[in-house]
């Protein structure tokens, strides 16, 4: 969220701010989070939005294409969302947005970035009960 977009949302009476994260970092979501709590409060919805995709036939990428892939695409994802398990109450909600890439990949150029999004098609399948996800 740009500070142009946090000044116009706040004028119009709505309570915002924007925390600045490399959801690839260790830690990085955790401090973000961490930081909105100490803004606002509470935790009362997650999005999990955030993705990168680095297309090039499979035989093309590197292990460093994998590692940066999922650290993003995955990684993060579970590092946000367990840690808003945790914090959130009740009503609160965790939102994954994947991808329609997850089930079907259009070319050889997707392979790496389908197999992060299919990841985020089984995670909420096989979280307890207890868990907002």
């Amino acid at each position: 969220m740009s500070e142009a977009l946090v000044a116009e949302l706040s004028a119009a009476g709505l309570n915002v701010s924007a925390v600045k994260a490399d959801s690839a970092k260790d830690g990085e979501i955790t401090l973000a989070l961490e930081e909105t709590i100490s803004k606002h409060g509470k935790l009362d919805i997650l999005i999990n939005n955030a993705g990168i995709y680095i297309g090039k036939p499979f035989e093309l990428h590197t292990l460093q294409d994998y590692d940066q892939t999922m650290a993003v695409n995955v990684r993060a994802v579970f590092e946000a969302s367990l840690f808003a398990a945790r914090k959130m109450e009740n009503e609160g909600r965790i939102i994954n947005l994947g991808n329609c890439m997850a089930d079907r990949i259009p070319s050889v150029q997707g392979t790496l970035y389908a197999m992060s999004k299919s990841a985020l098609t089984a995670f909420p399948k096989r979280v307890s009960q207890r868990s907002r996800i």
